[in-house]
This record gives structure tokens, C-alpha cells and sequence, in this order.
């Protein structure tokens, strides 16, 4: 680096003694040009082994930038595919549901070592926040009727819409 700026420096200097013209003193003349020729000197011996080692550093470089770049891209090739895979357990696992099953499942767990009881449902009691008159339920189980078997199967057509 220092031979480049050497190299600079003494072209600087035998540019402002060039414009000073005939003014110039002559000993400084030749003294800047021996200056800019011993520059030039040390820059063509030693430019190739300098310009060596700025090769060697760009390759460097530019060997871990693919390094880095690579293992990045298989991380984010490797982050997509469990992302995906989970996406596509989870939309399988949401299809799968059937409603029907879960509420019946989630009364049963409700219902667990209570006795089944019938509701009244011809008196009813005015409902309050918090509950009602007699407490809370004791039965949620649902029970299943004829018209609810049918209102279930009415609900869809040959194409698997709902009506």
C-alpha cells in the first residue's frame, strides 16, 4: 500500500513542478523525476505480489460467501419443509374431525361418574348470570331422535355440500 502512495505522491510532485513551467527550479525538477522513476520502479516489482494477495483475499472472500449463502439456503430450505410438513398434519388432522363425534366425546367426558338426568323441559326457570335457578346442568349428554338422524342427513347432497 505505501508503494502506491509513494507512486502518487511523486506524481503530485512532478505535476506541480510542471506547472510552475520555467519558474521551477531545476535541481527540484530533476530531483521529482528521479523520485517518480524510483516510485515506478518499486510499484512494477512489487504490484504483482501485492495484486497476489488481493486475489487470494477476493477469493477468500468470496469461498465463504458461498460458504455462508449455502448453509443459509439449506436452512431455509430445511425451516420450509418442517413448516410444511406440520401445515399438511394440521389441515389432514382438520379435515379428519367430525363434529358430531367431538360433541358427543366432550358430553361423555362432562357427564363422567354424574348420573344421567332428563331435563323438564316444559317448566323452565328463568336464567340468571352464573347459572341457573337449580344450579348447573347435570345432564349434556344430547340425546339423538329420528328428526335429528334425518336433519343430519339432510344436510348434505350426492356432491358432499352443504344444502
Amino acid at each position: 500500500m505505501t508503494v502506491a502512495k509513494d507512486l502518487e505522491d511523486a506524481h503530485k510532485a512532478a505535476k506541480k513542478l510542471r506547472e510552475k513551467g520555467g519558474k521551477a527550479p531545476a535541481d527540484k525538477v530533476a530531483n521529482a523525476a528521479s523520485m517518480v522513476e524510483t516510485a515506478q520502479g518499486q510499484w512494477e516489482s512489487q504490484a504483482p505480489y501485492v495484486f497476489e494477495q488481493l486475489q487470494a483475499a477476493d477469493e477468500s472472500r468470496l469461498n465463504h460467501l458461498r460458504t455462508v449463502l449455502t448453509q443459509y439456503q439449506t436452512h431455509v430450505i430445511e425451516s420450509v419443509s418442517a413448516v410444511s410438513s406440520s401445515a399438511g398434519e394440521c389441515v389432514n388432522a382438520l379435515l379428519n374431525v367430525q363434529v358430531a363425534d367431538e360433541v358427543k366425546t366432550f358430553a361423555m367426558k362432562a357427564n363422567a361418574g354424574q348420573p344421567s338426568v332428563q331435563r323438564d323441559t316444559s317448566a323452565v326457570a328463568p336464567s340468571r348470570p352464573g347459572g341457573s335457578a337449580h344450579g348447573p346442568s347435570t345432564s349434556l349428554a344430547p340425546t339423538t331422535s329420528a328428526s335429528q338422524a334425518d336433519d343430519r342427513s339432510s344436510l348434505r347432497s350426492s356432491s358432499g355440500s352443504y344444502i
